[in-house]
């Protein structure tokens, strides 16, 4: 429940929720700046947000109520999974690990492959 709660945080402490409801404005704003005005990125965060938002699943607990846990999981997960082909690192380990997350569902990429990916939110 920790890591559940500790996305709630991150996301109280950097602006990215409002009234304990995620504010997909300044979400999109932070992504855009940590993707670096990417255009290829841009566009495709965009659609991956607007597809989580919908597709969110319901808070996972009784404690942390924002959702922005499950929504960090699913943002995160598909920005993996749907990397550009000119954006993707071609390697056995990042191969693997698609392959991993094609299987289940419910992994996230392990953050040092994040971090030569675009930044989590």
């Amino acid at each position: 429940m920790a890591d559940k709660c500790a996305h709630e945080c991150l996301f109280n402490k950097t602006g990215l929720l409002e009234n304990g409801k995620v504010n997909v404005e300044a979400l999109m704003k932070k992504l855009e700046g940590e993707l670096g005005g990417d255009e290829v990125w841009k566009n495709l965060v965009q659609s991956i947000v607007d597809k989580c938002m919908e597709s969110k699943d319901p808070p996972s607990n009784d404690m942390c109520t924002s959702g922005s846990h499950e929504l960090a999981r699913c943002v995160l997960r598909d920005m993996f999974m749907n990397c550009p082909q000119e954006k993707w690192k071609e390697s056995d380990d990042c191969s693997n690990m698609k392959m991993k997350l094609e299987k289940c569902p419910e992994l996230v990429p392990p953050m040092a492959m994040r971090l030569s990916q675009p930044p989590m939110p």
